[in-house]
């Protein structure tokens, strides 16, 4: 069937679900009997706190209904967030290695995040007639508004409907700030801020240095992975074909992703002296002394 991102194309939901519905259709032995049945509801099934969203979606992940996330029966409550962390960190590999689970869920913690801390940001100087125009404009207007930008194609003329030119005004004035999003542009800049924060209080860094850190060749991933084939008394192992090593990293990102943070952590506590927990330098200098920040 192949995937398709929604929210990157053009193409509206219904033809999306009729392209993957035919594609899975197949005639029987009664034309008029169909192998698949697909029922559609009157209305969307909610986001927040439903235990039976991800446990409709995957329900081969949570037999017999246990385990489900924002259940409210479960003794011991937990955030959507900690129980998914709970499942990425337990030893049933039927989740980390699900092909789908993990990219959807985690989508839908960004959405979250999206909702909770975006912000609208404006310049002084037109702070008052937005804040008037927001008050103003009323959910009908922004629907005209946007069904004239998809039927124009994205170009604009100088004679606009007064609703779709105020609409597209607060477009181009109001700005989305959401840097607690990871992946996002905001995240990016929150980044990048810190920083130079950095540089204005430490100075320059002094060292530039690139940590190249492959799962692929590595020899601490495939021992992760449950090899053990080889051992790390020779100088280079064996670690198996190339289609191997690439099978076991694309079988599993959950762990590909615990590898990545073990290995920074063990470069910064083992050769530069960090400590983690206290965020500051260990007694131990590290190769390049006493370490101010990172």
């Amino acid at each position: 069937m192949g995937v398709s991102d929604p929210n990157q194309s053009a193409r509206p939901g219904r033809i999306l679900a009729r392209d993957a519905f035919r594609t899975l259709y197949k005639r029987s032995d009664n034309e008029n009997l169909a192998q698949l049945v697909y029922k559609l509801a009157s209305e969307p099934e909610k986001e927040y706190y439903n235990p039976r969203l991800l446990m409709g979606m995957f329900p081969t992940l949570f037999p017999f209904g246990i385990g489900a996330l924002e259940d409210p029966k479960c003794v011991r409550k937990l955030s959507f967030v900690a129980h998914l962390r709970a499942f990425m960190e337990s030893s049933i590999l039927d989740v980390q290695k699900h092909n789908s689970f993990i990219f959807i869920a985690w989508n839908m913690v960004s959405r979250r995040l999206a909702h909770l801390y975006s912000r609208l940001a404006v310049s002084k100087r037109s702070y008052d007639s937005i804040a008037r125009d927001l008050l103003a404009i009323s959910p009908e207007a922004i629907l005209h508004a946007v069904s004239f930008f998809e039927q124009s194609s994205g170009s604009f003329n100088s004679d606009l409907p007064p609703d779709v030119e105020k609409a597209l005004r607060l477009v181009r004035e109001v700005k989305s700030v959401s840097s607690c999003i990871p992946g996002s542009e905001g995240a990016k800049r929150r980044a990048q801020n810190e920083i130079r924060g950095y540089s204005a209080v430490l100075g320059v860094p002094h060292l530039f240095i690139t940590l190249n850190v492959s799962a692929l060749y590595s020899p601490v991933f495939q021992f992760m992975c449950g090899n053990r084939t080889f051992t790390f008394d020779t100088r280079v192992p064996i670690l198996g074909t190339p289609r191997e090593r690439a099978v076991h990293l694309a079988e599993n990102p959950v762990l590909a992703a615990r590898f990545f943070d073990f290995m920074i952590r063990a470069v910064f506590s083992a050769l530069f002296g960090w400590d983690f927990s206290e965020r500051r330098a260990e007694a131990f200098t590290g190769i390049l002394g006493p370490l101010s920040g990172w």
